[in-house]
């Protein structure tokens, strides 16, 4: 097939499966057919149309506007700027996207990717060092960087990096920009990284359950998609889920073989209980009024959680505390007990449904659960090194770089986001309507603590982790030991902000 040709396939393809969201009731946006806990409609988003009369205009005179980014991220697509059109549907709707902007205000974005492909975990360390030494040398090379704000948390606090609430032409309050991920960032009115459409890593490296919905159906079990609708998939849920199907298959017992025969309900990656403590609602760190924060782990409610995880992670079978390493069959890496049956839910972010295409069983998505069925919504944390977009002091032309990336986020959200949830649920050819449901669902809050934000609390969740595996739930004395050495890092970064 020619270039041309290839060009004219992609574009149809699509088109296409644009066309096909908008069948469905998707509308073109991510949340048109959103159901909330108590199983009514979100509002309408944004149509295609409505979108485009939103493009402003603007002639930017052919000017480039330059990205760091880092080249890959254990699996997940991070790129902004493909090469070319290539016949594979996400690669060339973002590269339409572009295309359109580019264009649409007479610009060019030029995506600037350290690193390697595969080198996965060293890419996002490179990357920092390399946005972090370009600022301190006065480098106006970058326009925009994408980085972990856990590394560049001092260079924020001291001036490096742009408020982005004082670019007129940033919308950070549009469903295109990740609120709830902001609002977690700031410090007073001070927002100097933020999240949003423009960039997949966001969404690829957010917290859910998959689930065998073979396995389920093989022990009589209902699918949990309708107790997400109606807001009663909690901790207790997946609990009598896990339990349903755990089983010793003739294993003398639940430690790991890679040759027996024992099947677990879940499948936990280590850093899990923070994702469930995050998705019940809890926080380690709380802003006040005035957006400054404060030390929240020992509520009573804090702790009647920290119960419930210490249940679901120490009940032997229940949950297998699986190795870090994903495929690694002889100390049991989290992704391979689920890929082959050895376990019927998987915690994971969602990037993991990229690995797992080619698993013989059809897998489902979920949010994580809810504390109980009073907790308003589902709340999905992203992972803790997680690159957000930051404008350099640099840049001299910023209030043009934020109609840039405002831009792209809110195309992004049209264009990229249906085919990226497509493409991110296929299995075999097969689409998964309520997956793509369940994917929607946990856009709506997707954020993070604070304290993962700047690594206030890395020592504490470490300790509390410990102690779930062990179905341990005595906390008391590991929240007092720790709350004063993290208050001590979060006065400093205040001064550092505030002056």
């Amino acid at each position: 097939m020619n270039s041309i040709l290839l060009r004219l396939f992609s574009a149809f393809l699509i088109i296409s499966l644009l066309i096909g969201f908008t069948s469905c009731g998707d509308n073109s946006g991510d949340n048109s057919d959103l159901v909330t806990t108590d199983g009514a409609a979100a509002d309408e988003v944004v149509t295609a149309a409505e979108t485009e009369s939103l493009i402003p205009n603007v002639d930017l005179g052919g000017e480039s506007y330059t990205i760091l980014n880092l080249h890959s991220y254990w699996g997940m697509y991070t790129t902004i700027c493909p090469e070319e059109l290539n016949g594979e549907v996400l690669n060339d709707a973002v590269y339409l996207r572009n295309q359109r902007l580019e264009q649409a205000l007479n610009c060019k974005i030029i995506d600037t990717r350290t690193g390697t492909e595969g080198d996965y975990g060293n890419n996002i360390d490179s990357n920092n060092s390399i946005g972090k030494k370009s600022v301190l040398s006065g480098d106006d090379s970058y326009d925009v960087m994408y980085l972990s704000p856990t590394t560049v948390a001092n260079e924020m606090a001291q001036g490096y990096f742009l408020n982005l609430y004082s670019l007129e032409n940033f919308n950070l309050d549009a469903e295109y920009w990740d609120t709830a991920y902001n609002d977690s960032s700031k410090i007073g009115e001070n927002l100097y990284c933020a999240s949003g459409d423009a960039h997949l890593m966001g969404y690829d490296s957010s917290w859910c359950l998959f689930f065998n919905e073979n396995m389920l159906e093989k022990y009589g079990l209902e699918m949990p998609y309708d107790l997400v609708r109606q807001g009663k998939w909690t901790i207790d849920s997946l609990f009598e889920y896990c339990n349903a199907v755990t089983n010793l298959n003739g294993d003398q017992s639940y430690k790991w073989e890679q040759n027996g025969n024992s099947v677990y309900g879940l499948s936990a990656h280590p850093n899990a209980p923070d994702k469930i403590i995050y998705a019940s609602g809890e926080r380690y760190i709380k802003t006040n009024e005035e957006g400054l924060p404060y030390f929240s782990a020992g509520s009573e409610r804090f702790y009647d959680v920290c119960t419930k995880v210490a249940n679901l992670f120490g009940t032997e079978g229940v949950t297998f505390n699986a190795h870090w390493d994903d495929f690694n069959a002889s100390t049991g890496g989290y992704v391979y007990l689920f890929t082959t049956n050895r376990s019927a839910f998987l915690t994971a972010e969602i990037k993991a449904a990229q690995l797992m295409r080619d698993m013989d069983d059809t897998f489902g998505m979920l949010p994580l659960p809810k504390f109980d069925e009073s907790q308003d919504e589902y709340q999905t944390t992203m992972m803790g090194n997680f690159c957000s977009m930051l404008i350099p002091v640099t840049n001299a032309r910023s209030e043009d770089t934020a109609l840039v990336m405002d831009t792209l986020a809110m195309l992004s959200h049209d264009e990229v986001i249906p085919v990226y949830y497509d493409s991110t649920v296929s299995q075999k050819g097969l689409r998964n309507e309520d997956s793509i449901e369940m994917l929607k669902i946990m856009r709506a809050s997707r954020g993070v603590d604070m304290a993962v934000v700047y690594d206030w609390n890395a020592d504490l969740a470490s300790a509390l982790r410990t102690k779930f595996a062990k179905g341990d739930a005595d906390i008391a004395s590991l929240i007092e030991r720790h709350q004063k050495p993290i208050e001590a890092k979060m006065q400093k970064m205040i001064d550092l902000y505030l002056g």
